[in-house]
């Protein structure tokens, strides 16, 4: 099981139309002492998995979808 990343509600859409970025805006929640690079589940404000992606901390685009 991978650590998992919350978005805010409604920032879940791009992932709708296959677009692999997600902003660090959109994301409410992270794991604590997560390390860039490490790969996460993505889950929308009310917990449903959406997708895989690898986590950058130091980028504004935060989530790149596998």
């Amino acid at each position: 099981m991978y650590p998992k990343i919350q978005l805010h509600s409604g920032r879940e859409k791009s992932l709708h139309f296959h677009h692999p970025w997600i902003f660090s805006r959109a994301i409410n929640r992270v794991p604590q002492k997560l390390e860039n690079g490490s790969v996460v589940s993505v889950e929308d404000a009310a917990g449903r998995c959406l997708a895989t992606a690898y986590y950058n901390a130091k980028s504004q685009i935060a989530l790149r979808v596998l």
